[in-house]
């Protein structure tokens, strides 16, 4: 071949083709370019997808940054009730310690006690009503002749004395004493601590004054001494029986 037509071939050997792809000698070709896929698209890159995400991790760790600090100051939305939605909590008043007096007087206030609290007034009706009008007007009278109607065994100074019977000893024995009797009740105080409970021949005595009863020594049911005692009687109410026509003491009453 002549050097003229080796040179033409040399320059047909090397013209490019429409792939982009070199061609050295006819029926071979080579691989596209990197980058480029048949046709001529660009293959997608992975660095479009890690700016994605690296943008929503900054997005998710200023958002609990702002929500952490939300709740530290209590702002929004972790703040409270405004200031005048706030419901106090309720406490329970506190109960007033009364005496009875304080106690009745605050119930007649009230209204829980009327007129029909009080005992009606004291009028004689029966042979032991009687027995205890006697009782009161001699005593009123300073006639001695009011501790003939008294029945019962009273306290005696040091003498001894079965523990369980000694309010009714005490009582017997202050029946005995120069009293100030201001009203007569029939019955009993109530369970209510102000009105009256009707019992049959049993009655109520207001007194009014300070009385101290004997010393006495106290033993139990086998005769063990359990210690001795007395007691302070401060404008008490008296209640006796009348049986068998003498006045026995039962029992007393702080003042109503």
């Amino acid at each position: 071949m002549s050097k003229r037509n080796e040179r033409r071939s040399a320059r047909i050997q090397q013209r490019p083709n429409p792939t982009g792809a070199t061609q050295r000698s006819q029926g071979t070709q080579t691989s596209p370019a990197p980058g480029l896929m048949r046709g001529g698209a660009s293959a997608p890159s992975g660095l479009g997808w890690s700016a994605f995400w690296q943008a929503m991790i900054v997005f998710v760790l200023l958002l609990a940054g702002l929500l952490w600090t939300a709740w530290l100051t209590q702002v929004w939305p972790f703040a409270g009730p405004p200031e005048d939605t706030k419901v106090e909590p309720k406490v329970a008043p506190k109960t007033k310690q009364m005496t009875f007096a304080q106690a009745l007087e605050d119930a007649v206030r009230k209204g829980k006690k009327g007129s029909g609290w009080q005992p009606e007034p004291w009028k004689p009706a029966s042979a032991d009503d009687q027995i205890i009008d006697d009782y009161v007007r001699l005593q009123k009278a300073g006639d001695g002749r009011a501790f003939e109607l008294l029945g019962g065994e009273a306290l005696v100074a040091e003498g001894p004395v079965l523990e369980e019977d000694f309010a009714r000893r005490a009582t017997n024995w202050l029946l005995r004493e120069k009293i100030t009797i201001i009203g007569i009740w029939r019955g009993e105080p109530a369970s209510d601590g102000y009105s009256q409970k009707p019992v049959a021949g049993r009655y109520t005595l207001k007194l009014q004054g300070i009385h101290q009863s004997p010393l006495v020594r106290l033993h139990d049911r086998s005769g063990k001494a359990v210690g001795s005692s007395n007691t302070v009687f401060t404008s008490p109410e008296v209640i006796v029986d009348v049986r068998r026509g003498k006045i026995i003491g039962v029992r007393t009453t702080s003042a109503r």
